[in-house]
């Protein structure tokens, strides 16, 4: 279901998704070991700046 303001969401999503997998890999690369975790993570309390959340912060 498209969204009238935010035009081909699912696909843009999607697109936005790929590309961070893509980036992780290219950054991480191959040195990674297969039993290791990588974490990440934000400032919890400056989580959103008060602003409405994104459909793709959700993803």
């Amino acid at each position: 279901m498209n969204d009238p303001i935010y035009v081909n969401k699912q696909n843009w999503i999607s697109s936005r998704l790929l590309t961070l997998r893509h980036d992780l890999k290219e950054k991480i690369g191959d040195g990674r070991k297969s039993n290791s975790l990588i974490i990440g993570s934000w400032n919890i309390r400056a989580f959103d700046g008060g602003m409405p959340r994104l459909d793709e912060s959700y993803h």
